[in-house]
C-alpha cells in the first residue's frame, strides 16, 4: 500500500511550498492573478492537496502576505525609536508602515482588511511556525509588534503612551485610534484603485500622515 501519512516536518514543507508559490505569484503577477490552479501548479501539487492544508485561497494569500510585515519590522529598527518623544515615535511607526503599505497596497489591504475567518494574529503565528528561521534576527520588542493581531490593536499599542501623555480619556483614545485606522484604510483603498506611481505613493503617505497628526490635535 502507498504511504498515506506525513510527518509534521513534511507537512510543514508541503505548506511552505504552497505559501512560497503564492508569494511568488503576488510578487511577479499581482494579487489578482493568484488562483488555486496556478498556485498548485507552481508548488508541484494538486489543487486537492492544497485544500488539505488551507481552507480557501483567501487564507493562503493572507499567509503569503505576512512576509511583507517582516520587511516593515526590519526597517523599523528599535534604535530609530529609542529615546525619541512619544509623538515622534508614533509618527515614525506610521511613516515606515506607509512606505511599505503604499508600495504594496493590495497586499496590505488583503492582510489587514481582507476577509478571513481567522484572526490575523493566529495567521501570523501559523506563518512563523512554518518559517521559524525568519525570526532569527528579530529582537523582542519588534517580535511583539510583528506578531500582534489587527491594525486597531497594533496602533493602540503605539498610541497608548502618547495618549496618556496628552491626557486622552478612554473615549478619546478609542476614537483617535479607530479614526486613524479608518483614514489609513481609505487611503490604502485609493492606492489599490489608482495604481500609484512611486511619487504618488509618497503623496498618498503625506496625505495620511497629515490626517493622523490632525486627529492627535483634535484629541488633545
Amino acid at each position: 500500500m502507498g504511504r498515506t501519512k506525513y510527518s509534521a516536518e513534511e507537512r510543514k514543507a508541503v505548506a511552505s511550498s504552497f505559501i512560497k508559490a503564492t508569494a511568488g505569484i503576488i510578487a511577479t503577477d499581482g494579487m489578482n492573478d493568484v488562483s488555486i490552479r496556478k498556485v498548485a501548479a507552481q508548488a508541484g501539487y494538486s489543487s486537492a492537496t492544497l485544500y488539505l492544508y488551507f481552507e480557501d485561497l483567501s487564507e493562503l494569500v493572507k499567509l503569503a502576505s505576512v512576509s511583507y510585515l517582516r520587511d516593515y519590522v526590519k526597517d523599523l529598527q528599535p534604535q530609530a525609536l529609542e529615546g525619541k518623544p512619544n509623538k515622534e515615535r508614533y509618527l515614525i511607526t506610521w511613516d515606515v508602515f506607509c512606505d511599505h503599505a503604499f508600495a504594496n497596497p493590495s497586499v496590505f489591504m488583503q492582510l489587514f482588511f481582507g476577509y478571513n475567518a481567522r484572526p490575523l494574529g493566529d495567521v501570523v503565528k501559523e506563518y512563523y511556525s512554518i518559517f521559524p528561521r525568519e525570526l532569527d534576527d528579530i529582537d523582542g520588542t519588534m517580535l511583539t509588534m510583528l506578531t500582534r493581531g489587527s491594525l486597531i490593536d497594533r496602533n493602540m499599542a503605539v498610541l497608548q503612551p502618547l495618549a496618556d501623555e496628552l491626557g486622552f480619556d478612554t473615549r478619546t483614545r478609542t476614537l483617535v485610534n479607530e479614526l486613524t485606522v479608518a483614514s489609513f484604510r481609505d487611503h490604502l483603498q485609493r492606492a489599490c484603485d489608482e495604481n500609484l506611481t512611486s511619487e504618488q505613493s509618497q503623496q498618498m503617505k503625506a496625505s495620511f500622515m497629515d490626517a493622523a497628526e490632525f486627529l492627535l490635535e483634535c484629541g488633545a
